[in-house]
């Protein structure tokens, strides 16, 4: 497997921060939202045949998404908020989602 696919999540998740990050105009907003599009649509092409060539430790991997998959909500959250001022519960929900990937990730190991 290529090393593309076995990083898509993170590497789409690490993008979409630094353009929020970034925010050099609408563009990078607009950007965020396509980058979380596009990771949906390679979770349905990459994540089976990840999971299974991680057969030694298939629950740290799912885990990893898991965390990875909760970084990536934030992100769109907060690229929502930024463009919107939507939700106004912004940080609660930052909450959440950063919460359950910190769990998820100690518990991956």
């Amino acid at each position: 497997m290529s090393n593309v696919i076995q990083n898509w999540v993170g590497n789409g998740t690490a993008e979409a921060w630094l353009r929020l990050i970034r925010k050099d105009g609408w563009e990078d907003l607009h950007a965020v939202n396509g980058l979380i599009v596009q990771l949906c649509k390679d979770q349905t092409e990459f994540e089976k045949c990840y999971l299974e060539e991680k057969v030694q430790n298939p629950r740290g991997a799912a885990l990893e998404f898991v965390a990875l998959y909760h970084i990536a909500k934030a992100v769109e959250l907060l690229a929502t908020y930024s463009g919107q001022g939507e939700p106004k519960d912004i940080l609660e929900q930052l909450d959440f989602h950063f919460n359950r990937a910190n769990s998820a990730s100690q518990i991956a190991g």
